[in-house]
């Protein structure tokens, strides 16, 4: 499920900043990081196959 490179604490943060967003934002956001996973597959490894 959760990426084994973050540790909870991490994972955590990021959750309470999702949290913060609204809907819409969420949605950006996870559509940039998918944008940028093609052009970078380094950059986000893993993230965008979890939204």
């Amino acid at each position: 499920m959760m990426s084994k490179r973050k540790t909870k604490t991490q994972v955590g943060i990021k959750h309470q900043e999702m949290e913060n967003y609204s809907l819409a934002e969420c949605t950006i956001k996870a559509k940039v990081r998918m944008l940028r996973g093609q052009l970078n597959p380094n950059f986000y490894r893993g993230d965008d196959t979890r939204r």
